[in-house]
């Protein structure tokens, strides 16, 4: 069998109502899609539901699948001890999904259980569907660190293990979108949080995933969301396949969005390949890129490939232009994968004798890692895109009115603490707006009195 319905489901803890004590009717919307999930379900009578949460242990590089014959959950923690959910696992399936994964060289194990009670990702849904069916077993698994792509590969992977293993299976992704649209959310209010919310809702429409694959790791981070790889993974368990998508409900509840929507997959379409197409438009944009590299970017290019393939520090090759040999300054060394930081290193003041010996040892730190980013691996190499920052002498200002977002970047620094963005960052239009993200980024109190200096860039990319 394969899969036979994929659903987007939110899980506000408070839809349920012993924890939502009235409150739930104000998800009226969303309540009554629940139920006609939960009634699709019900009619489907699958042998296997998938859950996916993001409120599960979360790794860095590994998908986890919970391990064992199953688990339970309470909602202690939101205030009531009269609910009490359990699921029976399905240690054959989980045990394919594994299986498959490794053959395609994804890491997808029942390791590492750090949080066995079920979460409210999975609880939120099940308690809904438990009230039309519970005559099945369940595989729970979590997103990972891992790039978008590498999810939708899990879910290709789930897809294939459904029907090697013959189960009728449903895949719930639980997720809400943006928790920034109203005021009063808990981390404020940005206009991307609703641009983020209608982009999705339209993929959600029109299936069209590789538009899911390809939105940028700023506007998820800018809009707060907490379902955009789980999401991901769905759109990886029906890969190639024609699909008629409904939008049940949609709407938001203090400043968090919460979207209902299902998909029914049909027959094989081949033009439905979305990682295929995805891979395919990221190799053309790196060979634009690479056909417009300046030596700046050559350096960097070079000098990280030479540490990943050799292990040794690039000698400084000989008819750089003569400002890179002669001139000190600081720089940043920056790597982008598909549009997104894979990883950044730097400095605002000179630490080596000229600008590229300076590159060479920011490649080589961005190469090793950090806490941040892992060091790079040789399977990357032919996807990364360069960026190199020169920076000009730091500037006092008193104002913010004296920053120019697209000429300036800043750095902003108190007693304790002190963080720097350059410019032309996307989504920052005003100074006080990139004030206000330094001090963020930084943990920069909103009423600390800090130091404002603002400096010139030389962009090579």
């Amino acid at each position: 069998m394969a899969i036979l319905r994929a659903y987007a489901l939110p899980h506000p803890i408070l839809s349920i109502p012993a924890v939502g004590r009235g409150e739930e009717r104000k998800l009226g919307k969303t309540l009554a899609a629940f139920d006609s999930v939960a009634k699709e379900i019900a009619f489907l009578r699958p042998d296997t539901i998938v859950f996916i949460t993001p409120h599960n242990v979360v790794y860095e590089d590994y998908f986890h699948i919970s391990p064992g014959n199953g688990a339970k959950g309470n909602c202690e923690d939101f205030g009531t001890k009269h609910v009490r959910l359990a699921l029976n696992y399905d240690p054959n399936f989980s045990a394919c999904v594994a299986h498959v994964s490794g053959k395609y060289g994804i890491s997808a194990k029942t390791l590492g259980e750090k949080n066995a009670p079920l979460d409210h990702g999975v609880m939120v849904p099940l308690w809904f569907i438990n009230r039309r069916f519970s005559k099945f077993k369940a595989m729970r698994v979590s997103p990972s660190k891992l790039d978008t792509k590498a999810h939708y590969r899990l879910g290709q992977c789930i897809a294939e293990a459904a029907v090697n293993i013959g189960r009728r299976t449903v895949v719930i992704a639980s997720g809400n979108l943006s928790r920034n649209l109203k005021e009063k959310a808990q981390t404020g209010y940005l206009n991307e949080a609703l641009d983020y919310d209608n982009e999705i809702l339209d993929i959600f429409t029109t299936g069209d995933f590789n538009r899911l694959l390809n939105i940028p790791h700023n506007i998820r981070e800018q809009s707060d969301e907490c379902g955009h790889m789980v999401f991901s993974i769905l759109a990886g368990c029906l890969d190639r396949r024609h699909i008629n998508s409904n939008i049940f409900s949609y709407e938001n509840h203090m400043g968090a969005g919460y979207a209902v929507a299902g998909f029914a997959p049909g027959p094989h379409n081949e033009n439905r390949n979305f990682l295929e197409q995805s891979e395919n438009q990221q190799r053309r944009l790196v060979l634009k890129s690479r056909s417009e590299e300046d030596a700046y970017c050559i350096l960097a290019r070079r000098a990280l490939e030479y540490w990943v393939l050799h292990g040794l520090e690039l000698p400084i090759p000989a008819g750089l232009p003569n400002e890179m040999i002669t001139n000190r300054a600081g720089a940043f060394v920056s790597i982008y994968v598909n549009e997104q930081l894979r990883g950044a290193s730097g400095a605002l003041g000179p630490t080596t004798d000229h600008i590229a010996a300076e590159i060479v040892k920011n490649a080589l730190g961005i190469s090793q890692g950090d806490k941040k980013f892992p060091a790079v691996t040789m399977e990357e190499l032919p996807d990364l895109v360069y960026k190199v920052d020169v920076i000009g002498k730091p500037e006092l200002i008193l104002d913010v009115e004296e920053l120019d977002v697209t000429r300036y970047g800043v750095i902003v620094s108190c007693s304790d603490a002190w963080g720097v963005m350059l410019p032309n960052q996307p989504n920052i239009e005003t100074g006080q707006q990139q004030v206000d993200a330094v001090r963020k980024r930084a943990g920069i109190a909103d009423d600390a009195t800090v130091r404002l200096e603002k400096f010139e860039v030389q962009r090579h990319e």
